[in-house]
């Protein structure tokens, strides 16, 4: 992370907010956010609250009168204007959070018509505070409609929770200005380039959807939050629909479908199979007024905005202080930067799941994010004990919530860490490529099969050796023995190969006589070259695509033959035996602990190097040797996907 310096220019963020002082959200989550992220803060307090991590003690409503007087402060008068001791202040984006009632609404809202020539400030960030966690409404009527009146359609980006974004819907069908109501209007009846019904209620990912697209008719870009709900698989894969999610090159983080454009986190490709599995899923509409850069992809209004999906795995039963506030106060940071919307979203959701996972235990009651995650892990402490992760329990008193049994909360995976910097490609390799998808399904050419399975008994030979190498370059009795069983398996699964090879009518004599293929060539002298050239984690970050990968493959297609078997959709598939045998538990247990393996050396090899700290798609601020390893990684996951395409194209 970069600081300025004195002698440059710094980035700068303004939030509008209550003050918490228990330190978990409010001003001081939004100030600590803006310093981790290399922003310079500022802060306008709306009122001033007696909390600690057990709850909310009392709040003491600063006047409205006084809110101005420091808006005044540190925004000046008219632009290019300046009264006496009046400063004015230069910011690069602008947060509100708490606003707590209709006065304080008035004058920040007259303070903006007066400050900027057309009343909106620039990368103004609107946090709706207005229902607790419980689903308590915080502000009153008059307040509600004073925000969803005049502050909302001045905002560049709004990110209520589901209960907010159901409160202001209820509000627009009742009591909003008449061109508000106007403007959704259109898009109800389908008068505008792209039209939506206004749900009162959200209780699906499509209701998020249309939400979304309602409000941002009030002018800015509107981000749902789905902490509140769950999402299965099966619910995204239905607003998916039947299309195959690409992306649009293979170092695009963002995957086209029908609907949108999506955003998956690296260990959702891994996990994404059946329907149990569930999933925190925020959808973000742009409308067409708004327009993104810096290679975003983008309709350009065509179909009248674009949706962004983000996906993460659900968190069950995690209860933390301030998510909200620190989303959105990341998201502000990222503006001041000069971000695009979508990429601010991205890397503020990459930040907070980070502070989520190193949260502090500094009370009785809820954990505390850790916001500094990014400048050293010595500001962090010890991790909170773990405990399992069940669902919620239906009632907590919202004053004095019991004490959280321990959670678990582990430093991120340097194999999921490597998987975040390329997750399209990885998509592809394990999930995507029409040759897996013919496995799956059972309709891929057995001419591609055999050509396949031909390349994959040289493919064995070489992997063998390399696994061998790994023996060599251990140092430890136990890991050297290992890396020899692991060599010692390849070679027996040569052997069952060749069993396999004669059931779909591939005699050994072909097996020895068969050319290998440019492809193969390629990546198996890349893996080897590696580990001659590198060292033993260099070898092993280019082992672990292929071991882990068809884990992954394995598991994904055995769950989805039997979704389909319980349908009573499955048919025989010709290529069960080896779905089994991939999805099967002995072959889990080689890859699980060759993952192990990988995830135990990089702390040994790159001591204090924390991963928390980098965002994934960034490699070019990464330390120089970890962005080596990324690229081992990246590499030999495209010659994986190279190999597919070898076998789909017969080509050698």
């Amino acid at each position: 992370m970069t600081f300025p310096t004195a002698s440059s220019t710094p980035h700068t963020a303004l939030t509008i907010a209550g003050s918490d002082s228990g330190g978990g959200a409010g001003i001081q989550a939004d100030l600590k956010t803006f310093t981790a992220l290399g922003v310079y803060g500022g802060s306008v307090i709306t009122a001033v609250t007696a909390q600690n991590t057990l709850g909310v003690q009392g709040v003491h409503e600063v006047p409205s009168s006084f809110v101005e007087e420091q808006l005044r402060s540190v925004l000046g008068s008219r632009e290019g204007e300046s009264e006496g001791s009046r400063d004015v202040m230069l910011w690069g984006a602008i947060k509100t959070g708490m606003l707590s009632s209709a006065p304080i609404i008035n004058s920040i809202t007259s303070f903006f018509e007066h400050r900027y020539p057309d009343g909106r400030p620039p990368n103004y960030v609107l946090d709706p505070v207005m229902v607790s966690t419980s689903g308590h409404v915080l502000l009153a009527e008059d307040a509600v409609q004073l925000m969803v009146n005049e502050l909302v359609p001045r905002a560049t980006v709004v990110t209520p929770n589901i209960p907010e974004a159901e409160v202001m819907l209820r509000w627009i069908k009742k009591k909003v200005a008449p061109e508000v109501k106007s403007a959704v209007t259109a898009v109800e009846t389908g008068t505008t380039a792209q039209s939506a019904t206004t749900p009162t209620s959200i209780t699906s990912l499509s209701d998020m959807i249309d939400s979304a697209r309602v409000l941002s008719q009030l002018g800015p870009a509107v981000l749902v939050k789905g902490g509140h709900r769950a999402c299965s698989a099966a619910e995204l894969f239905e607003v998916l629909g039947s299309e195959t999610v690409q992306g649009e090159s293979p170092e695009d983080e963002w995957k086209h479908f029908s609907g949108g454009w999506l955003r998956m986190d690296s260990s959702i490709s891994r996990h994404l199979i059946g329907n149990q599995q569930h999933l925190a899923v925020d959808v973000l509409y742009l409308p067409p007024t708004l327009k993104v850069s810096g290679g975003i992809p983008q309709s350009n209004g065509s179909r009248g905005g674009d949706v962004y999906l983000f996906v993460k795995p659900y968190l069950h039963g995690q209860n933390f202080h301030g998510t909200g506030c620190t989303l959105s106060a990341a998201i502000t940071a990222s503006l001041a930067k000069d971000a695009s919307i979508p990429s601010a979203v991205a890397s503020a959701r990459n930040y907070l799941h980070a502070a989520i996972e190193q949260a502090i235990p500094v009370g009785k009651g809820i954990p505390s994010l850790c916001h500094f995650h990014p400048v050293s892990s010595a500001l962090v402490g010890p991790p909170l004990p773990s405990r399992p992760t069940t669902p919620p329990t239906a009632v907590l008193c919202p004053r004095v919530p019991p004490p959280l049994p321990p959670r678990e909360t582990t430093p991120m995976r340097f194999s999921d860490f490597l998987i975040s910097t390329c997750p399209d490609v990885w998509e592809l390799f394990t999930l995507t490529h029409p040759f897996v998808r013919g496995i799956g399904d059972g309709t891929l050419d057995p001419e591609k099969f055999r050509f396949f399975i031909q390349q994959d008994y040289l493919f064995l030979t070489h992997y063998a050796r390399c696994w061998s190498l790994v023996a060599f370059k251990e140092r430890s009795a136990e890991s050297i023995e290992k890396a020899s069983m692991m060599a010692q398996a390849m070679a027996a699964e040569q052997k069952l190969h060749i069993q396999f090879c004669e059931e779909w009518r591939v005699t050994r004599a072909e097996l020895e006589s068969t050319r290998e293929a440019t492809a193969n060539v390629a990546y198996t002298r890349y893996v080897c070259e590696k580990g001659i050239s590198g060292d033993l984690l260099d070898l092993r970050t280019a082992l672990l695509p292929c071991v882990l990968g068809y884990a992954v493959i394995g598991t994904f297609l055995l769950q989805e033959t039997r979704i389909a078997s319980e349908k009573g959709k499955g048919k025989v598939n010709p290529y069960a035996k080896w779905i089994e045998t991939y999805g099967g538990e002995e072959y889990q247990s080689v890859a699980q602990e060759a993952r192990d393996a990988v995830d135990q050396l990089f702390p040994i090899l790159l001591p204090g190097v924390s991963l928390a700290a980098f965002g994934s798609g960034l490699l070019d601020t990464l330390p120089e040797r970890l962005r080596e390893l990324c690229e081992v990684f990246r590499q030999a996951t495209a010659l994986e996907v190279g190999f597919w395409n070898m076998s789909w194209e017969r080509r050698e």
